[in-house]
């Protein structure tokens, strides 16, 4: 009934409309009723079978315009989303692969690869003893590190990231060989825990926040707690 009865209003108002104005233009003035009526029913019988066969082509036209339109938007959206997600894996890659330099150098001795984890005015909290900010400073601390600690690797057990940030829960693993810390070489193997966060400026990292569990390092040594002399005892 819903399908008969749209066409039927929609040809009843657009017939006597025209008819009205139709009329109107040629005589000059409103017509008679009679007389539109008469006109009315005239433009109405054949505007209702019109629009019966108008009505399922002009839906299907509709239909594939709107669909291909909206299929269209689909595809320009999901481009979008796959470019913005190839971009963002790509920089997350580059940005790992900088935290595994960083790291690298540190368990290698291999300082050159600061180069490509860190930028050149890099700068760390809290700074190790005597060390100024800087890439190069932080060359000078790894080799340093890898002569009172020649066997020491740090392995990356989680990386989160967020944003230009990324928080990594590490452990350093190696053995108390060399005099270390004011500490005479004891040959205990030690292992500790780090928790590092690293701000990224593009691919390299721009600033670390570090914290290293120094005291369990001195603790498998055997070196703390201190013990006391003389009269402390």
């Amino acid at each position: 009934m819903e399908a008969l009865l749209r066409p039927v209003l929609l040809s009843l108002l657009m017939s006597g409309l025209v008819a009205f104005v139709a009329i109107v233009r040629v005589a000059g003035a409103p017509p008679a009723f009679g007389v539109w009526f008469a006109s009315w029913m005239s433009a109405w019988i054949v505007a209702f079978p019109a629009l019966l066969v108008a009505q399922p082509i002009v839906n299907r036209v509709v239909t594939a315009l709107t669909t291909r339109n909206s299929a269209n938007d689909t595809l320009k959206e999901t481009r979008i989303m796959n470019t913005t997600t190839i971009e963002k894996d790509t920089m997350r890659a580059a940005r790992m692969d900088a935290l595994t330099q960083f790291y690298g150098a540190l368990s290698t001795g291999d300082a050159d690869k600061l180069d490509q984890a860190l930028i050149a005015a890099w700068d760390e909290e809290p700074r190790n003893p005597g060390q100024g900010p800087g890439r190069e400073p932080m060359k000078q601390f790894v080799a340093g590190v890898r002569q009172a600690l020649p066997d020491l690797t740090i392995e990356i057990r989680d990386v989160m990231f967020d944003g230009d940030k990324a928080a990594v829960r590490a452990e350093m693993r190696g053995s108390h060989s060399r005099d270390f810390f004011g500490v005479a070489a004891t040959g205990k193997p030690y292992v500790i825990r780090l928790h590092e966060f690293h701000t990224f400026d593009g691919e390299q990292i721009a600033y670390t926040w570090h914290l290293e569990d120094w005291f369990g390092f001195l603790n498998q040594i055997g070196a703390w707690p201190v013990e006391p002399a003389g009269d402390d005892r």
